[in-house]
């Protein structure tokens, strides 16, 4: 049905004009060639250039302030994200272009030593939904005791296959053993940092998957 709907909006925007009203910027992406981005009755952005129009749309949505939970034994003092020569603090904006790596690292500061303690960083969609996961430890190498005093970890990713769009990212340290949760939670803090991707494909998951294809 959505197949047949789309296919009658692209034959009846060869005879006239289409006004296509959407919060779901991939069909956005597909249907549009101009773009008009409303916020409280005020125009934000006016034009042809689809792409810069949704940049524009997702730049409108603030983010949430940080929400710590912890058990009194560890505390994350900081996120840093590093991009394109670019510091950004816990709480903060990173504006992420399509391609570029990126760095996350954390400051923890730990009360009391941590058994067998994981790290996992969490990427959400602007609904909430967790899209992905990275843990530290995954090929078992996770040390049986750290702490007490300030530990320092950071995450290398070369590149991100986001489609374009606002992500919050949460850290959560947990201890662990043998890739699996197996006691307490030492902290979690959700809304840490964001990430504002651009320059992207807009397809319809938040996740694009790259391949190579032959016949």
């Amino acid at each position: 049905f959505r197949a047949k709907c789309f296919n009658a909006i692209t034959e009846i925007s060869r005879k006239a004009a289409v006004i296509f009203v959407s919060h779901f910027m991939p069909e956005v992406a597909s249907v549009c060639d101009s773009l008009l981005v409303l916020k409280n009755g005020q125009c934000q952005y006016l034009g042809n250039d689809v792409p810069k129009g949704i940049d524009h749309y997702h730049e409108i949505f603030e983010g949430d302030a940080p929400v710590e939970v912890h058990t009194g034994k560890a505390r994350l003092r900081q996120m840093r994200l590093h991009c394109d020569n670019q510091e950004y603090t816990t709480g903060s904006t990173c504006n992420l272009r399509a391609g570029q790596s990126l760095e996350i690292h954390l400051v923890v500061e730990c009360e009391q030593a941590l058994a067998w303690p994981a790290y996992i960083l969490t990427l959400h969609d602007v609904a909430g939904r967790p899209i992905a996961q990275c843990v530290s430890g995954m090929d078992d190498n996770v040390p049986e005791s750290l702490g007490p005093g300030t530990l320092q970890t950071k995450a290398h990713f070369d590149h991100l296959p986001l489609a374009p769009g606002r992500y919050t990212v949460s850290a959560t340290c947990i201890e662990t053993r043998g890739g699996a949760r197996r006691g307490e939670v030492y902290f979690k803090v959700e809304h840490a940092a964001a990430l504002l991707v651009t320059d992207s494909f807009p397809g319809y998951t938040p996740i694009q998957l790259l391949a190579t294809w032959s016949d």
